[in-house]
């Protein structure tokens, strides 16, 4: 922030990171700075976005997990002295529609699963270097957090809120009812994701545009 709000280079010693010479070019076009945004799932990185009474985001959590996780940065915020509006708090969700909720099943199956279990199997690779293997699938699945993000398919990320694929209808009244549920204000959505193609997120964007935005629009 300071580096976005001081005209004139300056020296930088932090906690751990020290630099003689700071300057950014070019400037930022909005002021003071951007905007901020920091997303966060642990304990120490809400209470940091609490106290710096920035904005906090969600992202491929299930719905019970993302209202834990606002409700805490709430509490923080108390703790810091001030209040969060449902402005502070961003959601994001992969979303599909298409004409009916089967065919939004049939054109974006295969791409969120290429994006769990390929693109968010990193974790495997890791463990793998390492020298060590992934825990074995629980028994019972309660919820999506009982999962790592490659064990994630289509009906467990419906199931938990994690995706929002189906037919206009659908779509609205999904998002309409996890944003009131969780007091978010900022929606988004993830419209290419994956393995899908042009043709099929170019289509996904103009079936949004066309037949769910309209609805939220009018609340």
């Amino acid at each position: 922030m300071k580096a976005w709000t001081t005209r004139e280079p300056f020296e930088w010693r932090g906690k751990y990171w020290s630099y003689d010479c700071v300057c950014i070019w070019p400037r930022p076009l909005q002021q003071p700075h951007p905007p901020i945004v920091l997303p966060a799932d642990s304990d120490e990185g809400l209470e940091t976005a609490a106290r710096c009474r920035v904005p906090t985001g969600v992202a491929y959590r299930s719905l019970a997990r993302s209202r834990t996780t606002f409700d805490k940065y709430r509490a923080f915020a108390a703790k810091h002295g001030w209040r969060p509006g449902p402005e502070h708090c961003h959601l994001l969700r992969n979303v599909y529609v298409a004409e009916t909720n089967q065919r939004a099943r049939e054109e974006s199956e295969a791409h969120l699963h290429y994006m769990f279990q390929k693109l968010l199997s990193y974790h495997r690779g890791s463990m793998k270097l390492l020298g060590q293997s992934p825990p074995p699938r629980p028994a019972e699945i309660r919820s999506a957090e009982d999962l790592p993000f490659y064990e994630l398919d289509f009906d467990l990320c419906q199931k938990e809120g994690i995706s929002i694929i189906g037919d206009p209808d659908y779509v609205t009244r999904e998002i309409q009812a996890q944003m009131r549920e969780l007091g978010a204000g900022v929606f988004m959505g993830l419209f290419q994701y994956g393995s899908m193609p042009y043709d099929l997120a170019g289509k996904n964007i103009r079936m949004f545009s066309e037949k769910v935005l309209p609805a939220l629009k009018r609340g």
